[in-house]
Protein backbone atom coordinates (compact mmCIF):
# COMPACT_ATOMS: atom_id res chain seq x y z
CA UNK A 1 0.00 0.00 0.00
CA UNK A 2 1.17 3.04 -1.17
CA UNK A 3 1.32 6.39 1.31
CA UNK A 4 -0.25 9.39 0.33
CA UNK A 5 2.77 11.42 -0.82
CA UNK A 6 3.00 9.18 -3.49
CA UNK A 7 -0.12 10.04 -4.94
CA UNK A 8 0.60 13.83 -4.36
CA UNK A 9 3.86 13.04 -6.71
CA UNK A 10 1.12 11.87 -9.57
CA UNK A 11 1.10 14.54 -12.09
CA UNK A 12 -2.83 15.75 -14.16
CA UNK A 13 -3.09 14.27 -17.83
CA UNK A 14 -6.17 14.49 -19.20
CA UNK A 15 -7.30 11.33 -19.23
CA UNK A 16 -4.89 9.68 -16.81
CA UNK A 17 -5.50 6.34 -15.45
CA UNK A 18 -1.58 5.30 -14.70
CA UNK A 19 1.08 6.25 -12.17
CA UNK A 20 2.71 8.18 -14.96
CA UNK A 21 -0.44 10.88 -14.55
CA UNK A 22 -4.20 10.57 -13.85
CA UNK A 23 -7.01 13.24 -14.19
CA UNK A 24 -9.68 13.17 -11.32
CA UNK A 25 -11.11 9.82 -12.20
CA UNK A 26 -7.85 8.55 -13.37
CA UNK A 27 -6.34 9.39 -9.55
CA UNK A 28 -9.57 7.68 -7.72
CA UNK A 29 -9.29 4.94 -9.57
CA UNK A 30 -5.08 4.18 -8.69
CA UNK A 31 -6.24 5.13 -4.98
CA UNK A 32 -9.14 2.48 -4.90
CA UNK A 33 -6.87 -0.46 -6.42
CA UNK A 34 -3.93 0.50 -4.35
CA UNK A 35 -6.52 0.25 -0.95
CA UNK A 36 -9.03 -2.34 -1.89
CA UNK A 37 -7.44 -4.40 -5.15
CA UNK A 38 -10.14 -3.65 -7.35
CA UNK A 39 -10.21 -2.25 -10.60
CA UNK A 40 -13.30 0.41 -11.22
CA UNK A 41 -14.13 1.13 -14.82
CA UNK A 42 -11.67 2.75 -17.07
CA UNK A 43 -13.73 5.71 -18.52
CA UNK A 44 -11.19 6.04 -20.94
CA UNK A 45 -13.93 7.27 -23.90
CA UNK A 46 -14.32 10.45 -21.37
CA UNK A 47 -12.40 12.99 -21.72
CA UNK A 48 -12.09 15.72 -18.25
CA UNK A 49 -13.49 18.72 -20.35
CA UNK A 50 -16.36 16.15 -22.21
CA UNK A 51 -18.90 16.87 -19.38
CA UNK A 52 -22.14 16.56 -21.20
CA UNK A 53 -20.64 12.91 -21.84
CA UNK A 54 -20.27 12.37 -18.00
CA UNK A 55 -23.56 13.37 -17.09
CA UNK A 56 -24.87 10.87 -20.02
CA UNK A 57 -22.95 7.89 -19.08
CA UNK A 58 -24.33 8.42 -15.49
CA UNK A 59 -27.83 9.01 -16.92
CA UNK A 60 -27.85 5.65 -19.05
CA UNK A 61 -27.10 3.95 -15.96
CA UNK A 62 -23.20 2.91 -17.77
CA UNK A 63 -21.16 4.62 -14.49
CA UNK A 64 -23.78 4.14 -11.74
CA UNK A 65 -25.03 0.10 -11.34
CA UNK A 66 -22.56 -0.37 -8.54
CA UNK A 67 -22.83 3.18 -6.73
CA UNK A 68 -24.64 4.15 -3.73
CA UNK A 69 -24.77 7.22 -2.11
CA UNK A 70 -23.65 7.83 1.09
CA UNK A 71 -24.03 10.52 4.12
CA UNK A 72 -21.16 12.83 4.64
CA UNK A 73 -20.97 11.71 8.33
CA UNK A 74 -20.85 7.90 7.11
CA UNK A 75 -17.92 8.08 4.50
CA UNK A 76 -14.98 6.09 4.43
CA UNK A 77 -11.68 5.73 2.75
CA UNK A 78 -12.24 5.18 -0.86
CA UNK A 79 -15.40 6.55 -1.18
CA UNK A 80 -16.27 9.04 -4.24
CA UNK A 81 -16.88 12.40 -3.66
CA UNK A 82 -18.82 14.37 -6.39
CA UNK A 83 -17.53 17.66 -6.98
CA UNK A 84 -18.87 20.93 -8.21
CA UNK A 85 -17.03 22.88 -11.18
CA UNK A 86 -17.78 26.57 -12.78
CA UNK A 87 -18.79 25.81 -15.84
CA UNK A 88 -20.17 28.82 -18.03
CA UNK A 89 -20.79 30.66 -14.51
CA UNK A 90 -22.85 27.87 -12.93
CA UNK A 91 -21.57 25.13 -10.77
CA UNK A 92 -21.52 21.48 -12.43
CA UNK A 93 -21.21 18.33 -10.06
CA UNK A 94 -18.31 17.01 -13.05
CA UNK A 95 -15.19 16.58 -10.62
CA UNK A 96 -14.71 13.74 -8.51
CA UNK A 97 -12.23 13.39 -5.21
CA UNK A 98 -11.45 10.82 -2.98
CA UNK A 99 -12.12 10.09 0.67
CA UNK A 100 -8.12 9.59 1.85
CA UNK A 101 -7.03 8.89 5.21
CA UNK A 102 -7.95 11.28 8.38
CA UNK A 103 -11.06 12.37 6.96
CA UNK A 104 -9.78 14.54 4.03
CA UNK A 105 -10.82 14.58 0.66
CA UNK A 106 -7.89 14.32 -2.90
CA UNK A 107 -8.51 15.25 -6.00
CA UNK A 108 -6.39 16.44 -8.53
CA UNK A 109 -6.84 19.68 -10.87
CA UNK A 110 -4.56 20.75 -13.74
CA UNK A 111 -4.11 23.96 -12.07
CA UNK A 112 -3.29 22.65 -8.65
CA UNK A 113 -1.97 19.15 -9.08
CA UNK A 114 -2.84 16.66 -6.06
CA UNK A 115 -4.22 18.29 -3.11
CA UNK A 116 -5.34 16.52 -0.35
CA UNK A 117 -7.58 18.86 1.97
CA UNK A 118 -9.86 18.40 5.42
CA UNK A 119 -13.60 18.49 3.82
CA UNK A 120 -13.99 22.14 5.36
CA UNK A 121 -10.59 23.26 3.57
CA UNK A 122 -11.65 26.92 1.46
CA UNK A 123 -10.59 25.38 -1.20
CA UNK A 124 -13.20 22.07 -1.54
CA UNK A 125 -15.82 23.10 0.91
CA UNK A 126 -18.43 24.46 -1.04
CA UNK A 127 -17.73 22.13 -3.58
CA UNK A 128 -18.79 19.35 -2.03
CA UNK A 129 -22.01 17.87 -3.58
CA UNK A 130 -22.40 14.61 -2.37
CA UNK A 131 -20.52 10.97 -1.03
CA UNK A 132 -20.70 7.72 -3.03
CA UNK A 133 -19.71 4.32 -2.57
CA UNK A 134 -18.32 1.72 -4.91
CA UNK A 135 -20.04 -1.94 -3.69
CA UNK A 136 -19.01 -4.43 -7.23
CA UNK A 137 -20.80 -7.84 -6.80
CA UNK A 138 -16.86 -8.46 -8.61
CA UNK A 139 -13.34 -7.05 -9.64
CA UNK A 140 -14.08 -4.92 -12.82
CA UNK A 141 -10.80 -4.33 -15.06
Amino acid sequence: MRDLAAFQRIPYIDRGREWTGADCWGLHRLYVWDRRRFWLPLFDWIHAADFAERRDAVAQGQAAPAWREIERGDTRVCDLVLMDTMIDGRLEPLHVGTVVEGGRVMNTKRDTGVMIVPFDHLSVRRRLRSFWRYEPAHSVH
